[in-house]
């Protein structure tokens, strides 16, 4: 019988080694190339959704983005934009009824999975109350209860409805939480300045969303390695079960072809008639190290296997405990960059809002100076038309109210006290109890003066003692009357009238003596002419007087005009001074009193209207202008 190949048994082992660690090598080469265990790549299976449906980039060694499921043919075709953009009276929420509205066909229409996930970002941005109510519904149910809610605002004549109690407001920062705060009274004002406010996504939940889906993904991947491991491995336990196994047999094998050879050349030597010499026991020591020489061949060839087997598999752990380490460090990478990104956007998007929000506070400040300002400036218009600041006088206030109470004090020549009825003022001076001031207290002296100045010069025209007077027609009424004596004047008067009588008598006598003795002398022509001169003149004074005790009747007989303006020169006469203890006398010059001189005047003269008037009133001294305002104002005494 032929002997047992080792090269062939050996080439066989190997061959058999070979064919139980091709998967584990082909998972090997996987994983050198980039891949998984498997064969596949890095890839990440659930992206984050956005609000506003789309998707946010992921990050791994190959990037594949899912893309958003196309409506099927079986889902309603609805116009949703139409129908919810002001529901519950807020745009957003009603944008969010949209979504959650097209998310709900989609999962009838068989995008289970896509349309559960999308929902849920979109129920976490609405009220509780809400969200609840909404998630309850079915997809005909949602559209009906929208369709509801956007008819409610068309028939209150289009405004939109009050947001429901409860409705969320994001405030704070993106990181601070859910950012969602509830107001206890939604109908209540507004404050009077903007609080910070943020109506951006959740960056909590997305972050905590980002976590777990990096996390599935780490955990995916490290069980596809060790799945991965735990094949090779197997491999590797059937190639040395194998290898053991060949070598059994082979042992046995060896045996067999051993026991064959001794027992043919037992019969080769028996028939050879060898069996009693010692050829046989060299033959049997030969026999008995081949079959020595092949086990052993066979032993260090299972040995070998065994061994290079062990060394396979210890590479491979070490390479999946290396691989399942780069693994880690992949993907914590990947979330640490898709971390940074969302925590670029939240910064961005609260610093957009901070932005936003600097604006509003600085319209606000800018508003309110606007406001304080218009606030600042009607008070002061109040304050300068009312004279009045804050229920109190203004500066500008008290000068117009002293001013005013000197106007009446310089009117009425009496110290007022300044207030703000200026009509008080009038009342004070006609109470009687205010002092005079300096000017009254002048102007009351003057007035004596004048009425003490009136009576002397009718005294001096009348001879009488007359007492003075403020109403000088009366001062006539005294002269007439004669009660109070005669004057000095009137005495020296009488008494040079007495003697120029008696003269004139014994004139008389003298010359009617004369005219008798002589037969020249003065002609009784001239002593005629001379006689009816005195007459005259004595008709003069008589008619004056006789006019002065016709006061105020302009039947009176009247005197020349320019008696009439001599006597009213007259009566403007007062003392002004004193020189060497003599009165110095002076002209009144107030419009009033020579107005009232000129009345007084022209009633008592009786003098004719017109020319006579202007003469009396040129002889008085009187300047044109004040001839000028009498005619205008007293056209029947010129005409």
């Amino acid at each position: 019988m032929a002997g047992v190949d080792l090269a062939k048994l050996r080439a066989a082992q190997e061959a058999a080694a070979a064919a139980g660690s091709q998967k584990a090598q082909q998972a090997l080469a996987a994983q050198a190339n980039g891949g998984n265990a498997l064969g596949g790549s890095v890839t990440l299976q659930n992206p984050i959704s956005q609000p506003s449906g789309g998707r946010m980039t992921t990050y791994g060694s190959s990037p594949t983005p899912t893309p958003a499921p196309a409506a099927v043919s079986m889902a309603p075709t609805t116009n949703y934009v139409q129908q919810a953009t002001n529901v519950t009276g807020n745009a957003g929420t009603g944008k969010l009824l949209n979504d959650i509205l097209y998310a709900k066909d989609q999962y009838d229409a068989g995008n289970k999975a896509w349309a559960s996930q999308t929902a849920q970002g979109f129920y976490s941005q609405l009220d509780p109350a809400l969200a609840k109510q909404v998630q309850g519904m079915n997809a005909q149910q949602l559209r009906d209860y929208i369709a509801g809610q956007s008819a409610a605002p068309a028939a209150n004549g289009g405004s939109p409805a009050p947001m429901s109690n409860g409705a969320p407001v994001y405030s704070g920062s993106p990181w601070s939480g859910s950012g969602v705060s509830t107001p206890s009274n939604p109908s209540a004002s507004a404050p009077a300045t903007y609080q910070p406010t943020y109506t951006g996504p959740d960056m909590t939940a997305m972050k905590d969303q980002l976590n777990s889906l990096y996390d599935n993904r780490l955990a995916a991947e490290t069980q596809k390695l060790r799945d991965a491991l735990a094949t090779a491995l197997q491999g590797y336990s059937a190639q040395e079960t194998q290898a053991k196994q060949s070598a059994y047999d082979n042992r046995n094998a060896a045996d067999v072809v051993s026991m064959q050879g001794q027992q043919a050349m037992a019969e080769q030597m028996a028939n050879a008639g060898l069996t009693g010499d010692g050829q046989n026991l060299t033959l049997a020591a030969s026999q008995a190290a081949s079959r020595q020489g092949a086990l052993t061949d066979i032993n260090r060839t299972e040995t070998n296997a065994l061994q290079n087997i062990s060394e396979q598999r210890a590479n491979l752990q070490n390479n999946a405990a290396q691989n399942e380490l780069a693994l880690t460090q992949a993907v914590g990478a990947d979330k640490a960059a898709a971390l940074f990104d969302l925590l670029k956007y939240g910064d961005s998007r609260a610093f957009d809002v901070d932005q936003v929000n600097y604006g509003r506070y600085r319209d606000d400040i800018n508003q309110q100076f606007a406001e304080d300002q218009f606030d600042w400036s009607k008070l002061m218009q109040e304050a300068g038309l009312t004279g009045m600041y804050n229920g109190q006088s203004t500066m500008a206030g008290k000068q117009q109210n002293l001013e005013a109470a000197l106007a009446y004090s310089n009117l009425t020549g009496q110290v007022l006290g300044p207030q703000s009825d200026w009509s008080g003022l009038l009342r004070q001076a006609s109470s009687g109890s205010a002092p005079l001031s300096l000017a009254g207290q002048q102007a009351q002296l003057q007035s004596k003066q004048a009425n003490l100045d009136a009576a002397l010069s009718v005294a001096g025209l009348t001879g009488n003692i007359v007492n003075p007077q403020a109403d000088w027609t009366g001062l006539f009424r005294q002269a007439a009357a004669g009660g109070n004596g005669q004057t000095m004047a009137a005495l020296q008067q009488a008494f040079q009238q007495a003697m120029s009588q008696q003269q004139y008598n014994r004139g008389v006598y003298e010359s009617d003596r004369n005219y008798q003795l002589q037969s020249s002398g003065q002609s009784f022509d001239q002593w005629l002419a001379n006689q009816n001169l005195q007459m005259n003149q004595d008709k003069t004074y008589i008619d004056y007087l006789q006019a002065a005790n016709g006061t105020n009747s302009r039947s009176a007989q009247p005197i020349s005009s320019a008696d009439a303006g001599n006597m009213l020169k007259q009566s403007l006469s007062k003392v002004i001074g004193n020189s060497n203890g003599k009165a110095v006398y002076g002209t009144i010059t107030d419009p009033t009193a020579r107005e009232k001189a000129f009345l007084d005047a022209y009633n008592a003269s009786g003098i004719s209207s017109g020319t006579d008037a202007v003469s009396m009133l040129s002889k008085a001294g009187y300047t044109s202008q004040e001839i000028a305002k009498y005619k205008d104002k007293y056209p029947e005494a010129f005409q």
